[in-house]
């Protein structure tokens, strides 16, 4: 494990301007495009959030199945920015906390 990982990860995300994947079953508001891709990035089950900007607060319809993502379900959509998580960071851990998990294979 690499140790250093758990002090300076960076989530990195695929951004897609103005598409949206369809499938969402819920929103929730947030106030800004940080927030909703926060939201997804500590729900280990999130696989994409499409975040809309219109209106204010805005929509952030997250993803829960891989099969939202398959290109039959990908739209174009003005003002809706699609994220989809390429690596996470759990920064609530500390890294003694993480080589436990992965000590005792529960990570």
């Amino acid at each position: 494990m690499n140790m250093k990982r758990c002090v300076d990860c960076v989530p990195q995300y695929i951004r897609m301007n103005n598409t949206n994947a369809a499938g969402a079953e819920h929103h929730f508001l947030v106030s800004s495009e940080q927030d909703c891709v926060n939201n997804c990035t500590s729900d280990l089950n999130c696989v994409a959030v499409d975040f809309e900007q219109a209106g204010s607060p805005h929509k952030c319809w997250p993803h829960f199945k891989e099969s939202d993502l398959l290109d039959s379900n990908i739209y174009s959509q003005d003002g809706t920015t699609l994220f989809i998580p390429v690596k996470r960071c759990i920064a609530s851990l500390s890294c003694k906390q993480l080589y436990l998990l992965f000590a005792f294979g529960l990570w």
